[in-house]
């Protein structure tokens, strides 16, 4: 009798046996599993949106719109008028790169009363402008301007109004982040009262970039 009960305990010991490394088999698998490095990791946050191109002006970043307004000299010579004049210079430009732009500039400036009325000279036109945008605390510039010259006084039997031309350049002095102050030189020709006039300009004043 002992024999056949020997032999049915250690066939039920195998069989539990078995059992249980099947179960932690199975959860082994079921750990691994868990921790499977092909689990989806989480989605990243969506990148920021990049910033609108600006242009360089000294150790700051520039938008590529200058507007420029101060007080303008001109010294305006010809056979039936000389004479100094003070006035307004306005100026308003549009980069297209750190360093190529166009502007537009329009020149009024007032004399003294003379025979035939009080003089006056009105300068507008447009033209290439060419700065160095990416120094430290100066922008040195030029430009050409063509357009459109106007005087008074009127001269019997002579136009007071004719072609006229600009050409020089300045400096810019940055005094705020987006402020800097103007110093020009410019010489200018003109034809008006029947002949041509090779004259000069000085403008000095503020400058707004935006």
């Amino acid at each position: 009798m002992r024999k056949p009960l020997v032999l049915v305990c250690a066939m039920l010991g195998l069989a539990a046996g078995a059992v249980a490394q099947e179960s932690g088999g199975t959860g082994a698998l079921t750990l691994t599993s868990a921790a499977s490095p092909d689990t989806p990791a989480m989605s990243a946050a969506p990148a920021a949106p990049e910033p609108s191109p600006m242009w360089r002006f000294g150790l700051r970043e520039e938008k590529s719109w200058q507007l420029s307004m101060g007080y303008t000299y001109v010294r305006f010579r010809s056979a039936p008028l000389t004479t100094n004049l003070n006035g307004v210079n306005t100026m308003l430009a549009k980069y297209f790169s750190d360093w190529l732009g166009v502007e537009g500039e329009v020149t009024a400036a007032f004399g003294g009363v003379i025979p035939g009325g009080r003089a006056k000279y009105l300068f507008y036109g447009g033209g290439p402008r060419i700065a160095a945008r990416n120094m430290w605390r100066l922008e040195p510039w030029v430009h050409a301007v063509a357009g459109g010259v106007y005087v008074q006084p009127q001269v019997a039997g002579v136009s007071r109004s004719g072609f006229g031309l600009e050409a020089g350049g300045g400096v810019d002095l940055r005094w705020r982040p987006r402020m800097a102050i103007r110093l020009e030189g410019d010489w200018t020709r003109s034809r008006v009262y029947g002949g041509n006039q090779n004259n000069f300009q000085a403008v000095t004043g503020l400058v707004f970039n935006f």
